[in-house]
């Protein structure tokens, strides 16, 4: 396919023609030529107002469904959903059923999204059927080509084998995940510790069921050496730890989830469903120590923590009810609200390269990976721009900058 981006203010720090607007052509996925007034015969002319390109946006915690909850969603329809929402490159999550915990279902998996609009990486689980107990064949699902390994919201209860995966996992680059939550402190709470769950007489999660988990992990690493990347911080505390661990060389990397970012237990009051989360959401000024992380480097990365759920899950009382919202479509959106074009386009394409992912670059002879949009126009999320199966979006009626056009990866061309 031949295909010409007409007039496009390139946003790339790694392109040379980053801060110019200009044309790009690309044929048969690779970007031929990068001007001004580009005159070529083409497949598809892509013209829109105000329009911008970036390389395409990386998200490193999504789930699905398939296999197993196909109701939720798809895989090849998830993928597309992520590809109209900017996103050219995922890490899926292994909380399908069966659990993904060998070479065989990380093959299975990789052989479904065969040329997806979007690229897909897997994290296998880190223990046998995420259940804690025997590790899961790591080199075998390396060898499949999971890109990392870790239990899906589930705690590393035994930090024996968070030493042993940590020290195996050297002999071939593996980075292990940990979900930072001691669940004796953690004590199923459907939110953080605060003045809000006091008032309402509510139990919530302390910091320290957080923190502990943080600093167990740090020392084991320190110990055992390796790659640890800490998924989905919740707290202020967290970010000081890992501040501290980064400036004395340690090896790691962490993301902060959207619903994070956005929502503190104050915006509770009444007790949204789709606001439940794993982490629990926690205070206003976790909220701010969390933006400063990633503004000064020591969060890496933000995840949009999409997370299908099936309705009848929800209707619960908030304390039973399933956690999760969905949050591909709605990202740029608020992000850009929130950060501005330049951070919020930095934050969503950083977080490649610590997973061993080479990062792309709107440059000639580089292969197409590039997401097309228009940071400025203001509207309210609303039912219509959900692209998802399921509709579990706690961003329903917010505010939104900032609308995605589409991606451009390799061949595949997807617009909204």
């Amino acid at each position: 396919m031949r295909v010409l981006i007409k007039g496009a203010m390139i946003v790339d720090p790694r392109s040379t023609h980053s801060g110019e607007i200009q044309d790009i052509f690309i044929e048969e996925g690779v970007i031929r030529k990068i001007g001004s007034n580009i005159d070529v015969l083409c497949d598809q002319l892509i013209e829109f107002e105000n329009l911008h390109a970036s390389v395409g946006w990386f998200d490193p915690c999504v789930s699905f469904g398939e296999p197993g909850y196909e109701e939720r969603e798809t895989l090849n329809h998830g993928l597309l959903t992520a590809a109209k929402s900017g996103f050219t490159t995922i890490i899926l999550n292994p909380n399908t059923l069966p659990v993904i915990d060998s070479h065989s279902a990380i093959g299975h998996i990789m052989q479904l999204a065969k040329n997806a609009p979007c690229e897909l990486h897997v994290c296998g689980s880190l223990t046998n059927r995420m259940q804690g107990t025997e590790l899961s064949p790591l080199f075998d699902m390396h060898r499949a080509g999971a890109i990392a390994f870790g239990d899906y919201k589930k705690d590393i209860g035994d930090p024996y084998l968070l030493k042993i995966a940590l020290q195996y996992v050297q002999s071939f680059s593996g980075t292990v995940i940990s979900f930072p939550q001691i669940g004796s402190l953690h004590m199923n709470a459907a939110l953080g510790e605060s003045d809000f769950s006091l008032h309402y007489g509510i139990n919530g999660s302390p910091e320290i069921a957080e923190t502990v988990a943080v600093l167990r992990d740090l020392e084991v690493l320190h110990y055992t050496k390796g790659k640890l990347h800490f998924q989905l911080l919740s707290c202020q505390r967290s970010v000081e730890l890992i501040e501290q661990a980064k400036s004395m060389g340690a090896a790691i990397s962490s993301s902060v989830g959207l619903p994070h970012l956005i929502f503190s237990t104050d915006d509770l009051s009444d007790f949204d469903a789709n606001l439940k989360q794993s982490p629990p959401l926690r205070t206003r000024e976790d909220i701010n120590a969390l933006a400063k992380g990633l503004k000064n480097g020591t969060i890496d990365m933000i995840s949009c923590m999409h997370e299908p759920i099936n309705p009848e899950l929800k209707e619960h009382d908030f304390m039973e009810l399933k956690e999760g919202s969905i949050g591909l479509e709605a990202a740029f959106g608020l992000l850009n609200l929130k950060f501005g074009l330049h951070q919020t386009i930095d934050y969503l394409t950083r977080g490649r390269i610590h997973f061993g992912l080479k990062p792309p670059k709107i440059e000639a002879h580089q292969k197409a990976n590039i997401t097309i949009f228009n940071p400025d126009i203001i509207y309210t999320f609303t039912d219509e721009q959900i692209h998802s199966t399921s509709k579990n979006c706690a961003y329903i009626n917010q505010k939104m900058k900032g609308k995605v056009y589409g991606t451009m990866l390799d061949d595949h061309l997807t617009l909204n």
